[in-house]
């Protein structure tokens, strides 16, 4: 919605220049020719000069909100590829998922913070961690220990269901299970 707003209001401003333009160059064009009746060249050049100055704001307008425009677009863009992204893994940490974009990790941080907010992806970020949830995968998850069929001892950590996990201790890799 304010992407269509901003792109809306730089056409519109755009168009605004050009009506003014126009005008200004009838008035330059009436001063030429003289066909300006009751008023010296000198008064209609200087109305042509004072319309074209009337011009600038709408031209700064235009200029400044298709400059946003292309900026909340590829702010877009980039939510766009992130939340793809996160669409192919059940949980990845903000780090790795920055440098699998080839982001900043702060910049991935904030994108995907804003994209939680306007609904566009459940999910959540583990602080101690920094691993991002997505909604579906958190139903999977375990958060108690895990514990090595082989050796017997105790992984602690958030793991999903179905996941490989490598035992510490012993070497053993294994399925996550109930």
């Amino acid at each position: 919605m304010k992407k269509n707003a901003l792109l809306a209001i730089g056409i519109l401003s755009i168009l605004g220049a050009l009506l003014f333009g126009f005008f200004a160059i009838i008035y330059f064009v009436n001063s030429i020719t003289h066909t300006i009746k009751d008023a010296t060249p000198e008064y209609s050049i200087s109305s042509g000069i004072m319309l074209s100055i009337c011009t600038l704001p709408f031209l700064l307008i235009a200029i400044v909100t298709l400059f946003y425009y292309f900026k909340l677009s590829k702010t877009e863009k980039k939510k766009e590829l992130i939340l793809g992204t996160l669409k192919l893994y059940r949980r990845i940490t903000l780090p790795t998922l920055a440098k699998e974009l080839g982001m900043n990790a702060v910049e991935v941080e904030k994108l995907l913070i804003a994209a939680i907010a306007e609904g566009k992806i459940k999910a959540f970020i583990d602080r101690n961690t920094m691993e991002i949830f997505v909604e579906d995968s958190i139903k999977e998850a375990r958060v108690e220990n895990v514990h090595c069929p082989n050796c017997g001892s105790v992984i602690s950590g958030m793991y999903m269901l179905g996941e490989v996990v490598k035992c510490n201790y012993c070497g053993t890799v294994f399925k996550v299970e109930k």
